[in-house]
């Protein structure tokens, strides 16, 4: 039979018992979406100035934030270089509605609405 001692002795015994088991470990997600190369080796510059995905090249690559960009031109790589944060991709190139689920999936590299021209 369960008693009110009993019962009270379980409610102080539990947290210190859930304490002792072992927990799962997580691996971090990459910051920055891999295949192996960042975004899908798209030009993040190219994206935003000619409002499309521009594949870019090997010869063009820079680092940062842990990937490896690739740029369709030297210039567009300067320019990355310069400003970073201003193309890399939100989420880290990783889907933000997939992110606002709390997981990571790939993204489309097609254009969102604001990256297309406007009709008004």
């Amino acid at each position: 039979m369960l008693t009110r001692r009993r019962t009270l002795g379980l409610l102080t015994i539990a947290p210190a018992a859930a304490t002792l088991l072992p927990s799962a470990a997580l691996a971090r997600e990459s910051e920055v979406f891999q295949n192996p190369v960042a975004i899908n080796a798209i030009d993040p510059v190219a994206y935003f100035e000619q409002q499309k995905p521009v594949p870019g090249q090997a010869e063009h690559a820079r680092r940062w934030n842990g990937a490896e960009w690739h740029f369709a031109n030297e210039n567009n790589a300067n320019t990355f270089a310069a400003n970073p944060e201003a193309f890399a991709s939100v989420f880290g190139g990783y889907c933000a509605f997939a992110a606002s689920r709390g997981y990571l999936a790939q993204r489309s590299p097609k254009p969102g609405p604001s990256m297309r021209e406007s009709s008004t």
